[in-house]
């Protein structure tokens, strides 16, 4: 199984300077070169999970502003409606990463028990030519009982997010269109196997 970096960056850049590589940019995310002709950039990974709340055959959905969907051929402004993430900057198993970010971001009281994992819980690269991080992908079955029923501005307010909740029905939400990659994976995995999904 593919590790999971979190707190383990520095050991990934030990091995990086190790190889011969040069640090472009340190920060949060950071620039290496490797070989004078490829640049990578580091960054710890990711969870990404959708949450079907199977009583009202609907999906809920996160909208918030993502700075890289910018496109001045886009009338977004970089605003995008996507399943809900999380990265793993801190100590947390995947499940409770997942907890977390459903409260944070979603307003959602979920269990271990109710997190599916996709790909046998591994992760995946999400774009192997320029950037390290492997995200997994999962899928939460709740009861709208545990969604908090008050629409107000979600995520955590020290790390600039703002978010909104955006409920879709199931349908819909397979049908897309889809904004990014993550949303559309498991939109595509909702479609193959909503009928064998566990009942609340």
């Amino acid at each position: 199984m593919l590790s999971i970096k979190g707190s383990a960056m520095k050991l990934f850049s030990d091995f990086f300077v190790k190889n011969g590589w040069t640090m472009l940019r340190d920060g949060f995310a950071k620039l290496w070169e490797t070989d004078k002709k490829h640049l990578v950039v580091q960054t710890t990974d990711s969870v990404a999970f959708l949450i079907l709340v199977t009583d009202l055959n609907q999906v809920l959905l996160t909208h918030q502003y993502r700075p890289a969907t910018l496109d001045p051929e886009d009338s977004s402004n970089g605003m995008i409606t996507e399943v809900t993430a999380g990265r793993f900057d801190a100590k947390l198993t995947v499940e409770e990463l997942i907890a977390q970010e459903a409260s944070e971001e979603a307003g959602a009281t979920i269990s271990s028990d109710q997190v599916i994992l996709l790909n046998d819980g591994r992760p995946v690269y999400l774009s192997p030519g320029i950037i390290t991080e492997k995200q997994v992908l999962a899928v939460v079955v709740v009861d709208s009982k545990q969604i908090e029923d008050t629409e107000k501005v979600f995520g955590v307010a020290s790390e600039g997010e703002q978010i909104t909740r955006v409920w879709m029905a199931v349908d819909k939400f397979i049908d897309g269109p889809h904004q990014d990659m993550k949303t559309f994976a498991l939109a595509t995995w909702l479609k193959a196997n909503k009928n064998d999904l566990p009942k609340i």
